[in-house]
């Protein structure tokens, strides 16, 4: 139970920052009138995602349901501990945005939508979920090449963050709904990849064992 506290408390805090400075971005670029509010907004995004990862992933580091979904399917954690994940990344958000609501003035608040993010006009539900797929990928890809993997260079979350980053914060709110759908539709995407991954990943730890 002291165990699982402590992942918990590690991904709760890794999500709270990650909501809390990514959100608290995109208002002040809205509040500022930032001539490149998307690159303020990735970097900061990346940024602490980088810092988070680094300070929590000697306990979880995963700060994403997508990420646990991803060790989930290759079996690098268990059903519990991964719903344990899940809730407290869920609650770390929420608990973020209630502070950011209470920190930040009501108007730029209502402005920006809480700093949350939606799909531009002229891109489809299709298209919006192909990106997510895609970016997910990439995050998957990145993680298992670089935290999972024993013979990695030791990065820490700088990859990951940079990786967050360059996509430009491609997480978007959707809905509970869309979300749900996408997380499920994002796994199924990267199943076979991971499935793989994994499988050489235990093979160069048993090499090394």
């Amino acid at each position: 139970m002291r165990d699982a506290l402590r992942h918990f408390i590690a991904e709760f805090v890794g999500v709270f920052a990650l909501v809390f400075v990514g959100s608290g971005a995109i208002m002040m670029a809205r509040h500022t009138n930032a001539a490149t509010p998307l690159i303020l907004a990735a970097t900061a995004h990346g940024l602490i995602l980088a810092v988070m990862v680094t300070a929590t992933m000697r306990i979880s580091g995963h700060l994403n349901p997508a990420v646990t979904l991803a060790f989930l399917v290759t079996r690098r954690i268990e059903p519990l501990m991964a719903a344990i994940y899940i809730c407290a990344q869920i609650l770390g958000a929420i608990a973020a945005a209630y502070a950011l609501k209470a920190t930040v003035p009501a108007d730029l608040f209502a402005a920006t939508r809480g700093g949350g993010q939606s799909i531009a006009l002229d891109v489809t539900a299709t298209q919006g979920f192909v990106l997510e797929m895609i970016a997910t990928f990439f995050l998957a890809f990145v993680v298992f090449g670089t935290a999972v993997d024993p013979n990695a260079p030791k990065v820490g979350g700088f990859a990951i963050g940079l990786t967050v980053a360059n996509l430009g914060d491609a997480d978007k709110s959707l809905g509970i709904a869309a979300v749900l759908l996408y997380f499920i539709v994002s796994a199924i995407a990267v199943i076979p990849y991971l499935k793989w991954m994994s499988g050489r990943i235990k093979q160069e730890e048993g090499a090394l064992a």
